[in-house]
């Protein structure tokens, strides 16, 4: 395995290639999950997959809600791509839950062993905070994923906070092939 990081301004990018063998185990792993598992996506690149259980594709959705998974699996499958190993979990309605369940074993500045997480999308700093504490404390998330879909300003600074106030995560720019950790 080779593993390359980038470290500048107090983040760091981390980039991937991962041997057979890693990739091999990531397979069994992927291909080991049960009959109430959608197996959605692999990636034979970085090892990382999607799950999602099928409760959560397949329940009774609203147009928002059809939305709202719709952007999940879109940030799921560019974590995948990142090699985390997802699990896209049912959330029952009215019940604040994280999204997903996630990994990324061995491959990583920060290795990720199993937490839950829950994927937030702006394009905007005014809602970083907000969202990443309400992940934190609202829904039992102990990672937040965010999507950035703006270059704005401000988005160093509101993650700078978030992580003074010990909410962690990983972030990406949806123009962008590299993902960052706060």
């Amino acid at each position: 395995m080779v593993l390359i990081i980038l470290f500048w301004g107090g983040n760091f990018a981390i980039l991937n290639k991962v041997n057979g063998m890693e990739i091999g185990k990531d397979r069994k792993a992927f291909y080991s999950y049960g009959a109430e598992w959608e197996r959605t996506f692999f990636d034979e690149r970085t090892g990382g997959f999607i799950v999602t259980e099928l409760q959560r594709k397949y329940r009774p959705m609203s147009k928002n809600d059809i939305t709202t998974y719709l952007k999940e699996q879109r940030m799921a499958l560019k974590y995948a791509s990142f090699g985390f190993q997802i699990e896209h979990r049912y959330e029952r309605p009215g019940y604040s839950s994280p999204d997903a369940f996630i990994r990324r074993h061995g491959r990583g500045a920060y290795i990720v062993n199993g937490q839950l997480a829950d994927f937030k999308s702006t394009k905007s700093a005014n809602n970083i905070v907000k969202y990443g504490e309400y992940a934190v404390k609202k829904q039992g998330a102990q990672l937040v994923l965010f999507e950035f879909t703006a270059h704005a300003k401000g988005i160093t600074n509101g993650l700078k906070t978030l992580y003074q106030k010990g909410t962690h995560g990983y972030y990406y720019f949806d123009d962008e092939l590299m993902y960052y950790s706060f």
